[in-house]
């Protein structure tokens, strides 16, 4: 049965790599395209064909073959020869999970996750902001059928997850500000915030009840609630998060869901030896009424 994952599109190159010399020497240049082509590759699980590959990446087909011999040779993509499709490879994995590794409290996390998953019957995740996006470290699948397609590995934009919303209600109004014009306002899909007033509107909802909510704001028919872990300077260090199926996280079951993940949270914070906020300081980043330029929408 054919998986069901989202789809790129195929015919939009990223750019025109081969019709832009770089200046710089041959072989960064090399290295730089060699990257390129792992990042395309690890957007889609269904992989490549070499066309469509060379049109993703903005690179003639003769420079991507090459490539990705050399590639394969290291074992950083593999080719599957039935369907005449690339993927990224068993090293590139090896490689990436060092960084999950490199954050030490995620397999101290996976105890919690597991509670989370059994408490609520649905897909647990931790997740950690990079470079102002969020990127999901591990998860602890559901047993339900119908599961979450949140994917370990993955990045999604801090203002349309529900990980992201929680940890930016403990930013500052600026520092807010600062993602938004820097990384805009995607709509990913028809219910995501795309106005700055009403993402601070909801900012101020996360403060006071302790937890965040993504309503289908990343992917049509998918909830997310979620809750910060703190370090012990009782600042972000993290975020855990239930996802699943509208059909299951129902309006009735939100305010439920959001307590179990903010007392779970909690937990965590104190077996990682974090810090949480004083009950005083909950909701302690002011927001006033003209933070934001209303008329800002998305890029």
């Amino acid at each position: 049965m054919k998986r069901n994952v989202i789809r790129r599109r195929l015919i939009e190159p990223k750019s025109r790599a081969d019709n832009n010399p770089d200046p710089r020497d041959g072989g960064v240049q090399s290295v730089d395209r060699a990257l390129l082509i792992i990042e395309t590759l690890a957007e889609d699980d269904e992989g490549y064909r070499l066309s469509d590959l060379s049109v993703r990446t903005g690179l003639s087909t003769s420079t991507v073959h090459r490539l990705l011999a050399t590639l394969e040779k290291r074992r950083f993509v593999q080719f599957d020869r039935y369907e005449s499709k690339w993927h990224v490879g068993a090293q590139s994995f090896a490689v990436g999970a060092t960084f999950a590794r490199r954050r030490n409290f995620v397999a101290q996390a996976m105890p919690y996750l597991r509670k989370l998953r059994d408490l609520t019957r649905e897909t647990a995740n931790l997740a950690v902001v990079d470079d102002q996006s969020i990127i999901v470290l591990t998860r602890m699948e559901s047993r339900e059928i119908m599961r979450s397609l949140t994917k370990v590995g993955g990045r999604v934009a801090m203002v349309a997850s529900g990980v992201g919303k929680a940890v930016l209600a403990t930013y500052s109004d600026e520092d807010v500000n600062a993602i938004i014009h820097r990384q805009g306002m995607p709509r990913l899909t028809e219910k995501s915030i795309v106005r700055p007033g009403e993402l601070f509107k909801q900012l101020q909802a996360i403060q006071r009840q302790g937890y965040a909510v993504d309503d289908e704001e990343a992917r049509i028919g998918l909830r997310c609630v979620a809750a910060v872990v703190y370090s012990n300077c009782s600042e972000p260090l993290a975020a855990i998060s239930v996802s699943g199926m509208t059909s299951r996280l129902t309006d009735d079951r939100l305010p439920a869901l959001g307590s179990t993940v903010r007392e779970v949270a909690a937990e965590l914070t104190v077996a990682l030896g974090g810090v949480m906020p004083a009950a005083a300081d909950k909701g302690s980043v002011k927001r006033g009424s003209g933070q934001a330029d209303s008329t800002f929408s998305s890029r």
